[in-house]
Order: C-alpha cells, then sequence, then structure tokens
C-alpha cells in the first residue's frame, strides 16, 4: 500500500491500477498534502512497529527529507538523490 499526498489518505495493496494513475496524475498537476500525509504517516506507524516503515524520496535533493524530519524526527528516511543511494536501502533491509 502507499498513502498518496494528493488527500493524505492511505490505499491498500489491492488498489487498481486505474485508482493509482488518477492519484499520480493529479499529484503532478495540482497541490499536494505534504504536512498532512507526514502527520498521518507518524499516526498511523506510532502504535505499530516501525522496524517496517522506511520512507524514501525520490528525486534531486533531500527537500522533502528535511521537511519530513521537521514533522517526525523519528521516521527513518533515505534520500536516493545521488549515485549509490540504492547501497543504503539495501543495508537498511538487510538489518
Amino acid at each position: 500500500g502507499y498513502l498518496a499526498n494528493i488527500d493524505a489518505n492511505l490505499y491498500g495493496p489491492g488498489t487498481g491500477p486505474s485508482q493509482i494513475v488518477h492519484n499520480l496524475v493529479e499529484q503532478i498537476s495540482g497541490g499536494v498534502m505534504w504536512n498532512q500525509s507526514f502527520k498521518k504517516i507518524s499516526e498511523v506507524m506510532k502504535p505499530v512497529n516501525t522496524s517496517n516503515l522506511l520512507v524514501l524520496e525520490v528525486g534531486p535533493g533531500r527537500v522533502l527529507q528535511g521537511l519530513a524530519k521537521k514533522i517526525d524526527p523519528n521516521l527513518p528516511f533515505i534520500s536516493l538523490d545521488q549515485e549509490g543511494s540504492w547501497v543504503e536501502v539495501e543495508r537498511w533491509l538487510k538489518d
């Protein structure tokens, strides 16, 4: 599953392709609910084992990581902004 930052809602593993495409188009062409999305992640994950949670920032820079850390400094976050970033993800997955 995933959390769509167009509406800060969780979408389960059974979410259909048409809904995913719709959400991605809305994300690209409209505004996003960044603060609400990360507050939702924090809220949902508090009672759960957070060792299974990893937030990935895909794209250049680390702006989103900085914003997320202000909302919840405990979220595990990896930015995929440099060559070799996947090594850090692989390391995280092995732990």
